[in-house]
């Protein structure tokens, strides 16, 4: 008897932590309260495959199966809303940075203008524009990293500009930069007036649309461009964030891409130059011969979380391709929630 009421007062203290921790406003909650469900579930199965329960069984049993169904329903609520409130995109807009004015707009063509008509010019210095993001970075960030690394490999003074209101974003991007070797001066942004008191640069580069806003408020430079590595308006559906990025291409900016689709996409749609580099690809110093090869591979680059990519077709064709052919499948990029496929993550540089 003691051990079940002791069962019963667990489950008792299990409900009132649960609604502790869910209507405490922290991200870091949500992990909480999957813990406690994954919990529940557990001992909710427990008492169940007992087969007949008595009377305090039945109570705790009723409990565990009210805080399952409740803190599920609940729980997507609270993660839905915490998606839009974490978006950098969100963040941004509430500070401000999307505000727009005549004087930036015609400061940035007349500044872009007098470069495009001057030269030669020597490049000192370069202050990139970024969200944060770790060591483990997907393809965009890896490449301004390449970028980085190449004008500091001519002696070329690095700046970036972190945008977030977290001084634990710029100590976790300053670690990415040691990391890869880029020795650089950083400086944490949480307001747009912040864009004012940032260094003199000859080069000042936007690297994602809502850097764009910033750079377009930040005067002193010899030149504005921006870091082109998609049509960033398909990363949304139709709706506000689909807006605010493209306006960023009408913003007068000189663009640099690694796609020649790209470069004649902007030039001709918003008619500023674009400049076309090549891609930073790091090659294998030797490769195998794959008629050795008694098992074939397939490395993939998969997003789930990115519907741009087409995940769901992609999976697909995999499926189908591990059914009629005896091959090795090897998934880089988003962790897949089965394990069909061997998956790698982020693979660090």
């Amino acid at each position: 008897m003691h051990q079940e009421v002791s069962f019963v007062l667990t489950a008792f203290l299990r409900a009132l932590k649960f609604h502790a921790i869910l209507f405490k406003s922290t991200p870091t909650n949500a992990t909480k309260i999957l813990a406690v469900l994954r919990v529940c579930v557990k001992y909710k199965n427990r008492i169940n495959i007992k087969g007949k329960m008595n009377s305090l069984q039945r109570l705790e049993s009723n409990i565990m199966k009210w805080i399952v169904r409740t803190g599920y329903k609940l729980l997507s609520k609270y993660l839905a809303i915490y998606r839009i409130e974490l978006s950098s995109g969100t963040l941004l807009l509430r500070l401000g940075f999307f505000d727009v004015n005549f004087n930036d707009l015609k400061s940035t063509y007349d500044i872009n203008k007098t470069w495009l008509e001057g030269g030669p010019h020597r490049i000192d210095s370069l202050l990139f524009f970024t969200i944060p993001f770790d060591k483990e970075p997907s393809a965009g960030p890896r490449n301004i990293l390449g970028l980085a690394k190449y004008f500091l490999s001519k002696g070329v003074q690095l700046y970036f500009a972190v945008l977030s209101n977290k001084y634990d974003d710029l100590k976790m991007f300053e670690d990415t930069l040691k990391f890869y070797g880029i020795d650089a001066k950083t400086f944490l942004v949480s307001k747009p007036e912040y864009v004012d008191s940032l260094p003199h640069s000859t080069i000042s580069i936007a690297t994602f649309w809502t850097t764009a806003y910033p750079l377009l408020r930040f005067h002193n430079t010899d030149v504005k461009v921006y870091l082109i590595q998609d049509e960033e308006t398909a990363f949304y559906p139709a709706g506000l964030f689909q807006y605010f990025a493209e306006y960023t291409y009408r913003f007068g900016f000189i663009g640099i891409t690694n796609a020649h689709e790209i470069k004649e996409w902007y030039e001709s749609n918003y008619h500023m130059p674009c400049f076309y580099f090549p891609p930073f690809i790091i090659r294998a110093n030797k490769r195998r011969d794959l008629s050795n090869v008694s098992i074939r591979r397939v490395l993939v680059y998969y997003r789930y979380g990115a519907p741009r990519n087409a995940p769901e077709l992609l999976y697909v064709v995999l499926k189908e391709i591990s059914r009629k052919y005896n091959v090795e499948i090897t998934i880089v990029g988003d962790m897949l929630p089965s394990k069909e496929f061997k998956a790698l993550g982020w693979v660090g540089g």
